[in-house]
């Protein structure tokens, strides 16, 4: 019985296996994996001698922090006279400032340093305040008055950096899984068991 056929067909596929390897490892080592500086490797053998072994490589750098979100806060003077709403965004700040029937209505800006910040506005408005991240307390003048305020973190808008974040709403509830049909047997081959 000869066997040069199968043994053929045997050797092409080993070749064309060998072939997809041989391709594989070239698409995807980059220049580094392929060529090794030999200054670096005679260094690495003088400074650690020739049978130590290398120090490990540093860890990656830790990921940069993400900005923090601008933070609101909401709040009124002592006696109820306007509202003051503060929106911190790193070192910027604004500020409006508004009464419902005393006619004042002021937008102010500037910038924050160590929680302090003063803001002025075009019309000669001005917030002089500190934050702690959690609250904002200091003064509000409009229209030649000035009145002392307080202003907690807004329930509408992000915590402040530093703050515990707001609660999450609730999980859906999960959903009834359904089973999956049961198999069907296999239907009996035709072909018998013996041989080719």
């Amino acid at each position: 019985m000869p066997i040069r056929g199968p043994l053929a067909t045997l050797l092409a596929v080993a070749a064309t296996g060998a072939a997809v390897v041989a391709t594989n490892v070239v698409l995807t080592s980059g220049p580094s994996d392929v060529e090794q500086p030999t200054a670096a490797l005679s260094a690495s053998q003088s400074a650690y001698g020739p049978g130590a072994a290398a120090p490990a490589p540093a860890a990656p750098a830790a990921p940069a922090a993400p900005a923090a979100a601008p933070a609101r806060y909401d709040g009124r003077t002592a006696g109820d006279e306007v509202t003051v709403q503060v929106t911190v965004d790193g070192d910027q700040a604004k500020a409006y400032i508004c009464s419902r029937d005393k006619g004042i209505e002021s937008w102010v800006k500037g910038t924050v340093a160590d929680g302090k910040m003063q803001l002025s506005g075009d019309d000669g408005a001005s917030v002089d305040a500190t934050s702690d991240g959690k609250a904002v307390f200091g003064t509000a003048t409009a229209k030649g008055k000035s009145w002392p305020f307080a202003a907690a973190v807004s329930k509408d808008a992000a915590p402040a950096a530093g703050s515990a974040p707001a609660p999450s709403a609730p999980a859906a509830p999960a959903q009834p899984q359904q089973q999956a049909p049961a198999e069907q047997p296999a239907p009996e081959s035709s072909y018998s068991s013996g041989g080719y």
